[in-house]
């Protein structure tokens, strides 16, 4: 039995290093193909290990077109408000991040006034 075709054997490409890929990448998402082209795997091979990156939460995968996927690294929703408040270094404590978040609805609420205004 060769190499290749061993069982257990471990992945020529690791997850870490499909993921490296998609941080590498000038565009937000990426096909199948654009992944398979930097990775020494085949493109059948490519799309079944995107897919399992899918299925453990790793990727997210939308359908463009009949035949075309794109795939991208979903954002991290787990960020809590200590870690939001710990980027503020010396104001860490401090009401800074509410007066951040204050700021922040009073810019959005202005800019919907403005292209209400604009139309």
């Amino acid at each position: 039995m060769n190499e290749e075709t061993s069982v257990g054997r471990p992945p020529r490409v690791t997850d870490a290093d499909i993921i490296e890929v998609f941080a590498r990448a000038e565009t937000p998402v990426l096909t199948t193909s654009m992944v398979a082209e930097e990775l020494p795997i085949g493109s059948r091979a490519t799309l079944d290990r995107l897919k399992g990156l899918r299925e453990k939460g790793d990727l997210d995968s939308m359908d463009v077109g009949s035949r075309a996927q794109v795939w991208w690294v979903p954002e991290d929703d787990s960020s809590s408000a200590d870690d939001f408040e710990a980027g503020f270094g010396a104001f860490a404590g401090t009401d800074f991040a509410e007066r951040a978040r204050e700021v922040e609805e009073k810019f959005n609420e202005d800019a919907k006034e403005r292209d209400a205004l604009s139309r």
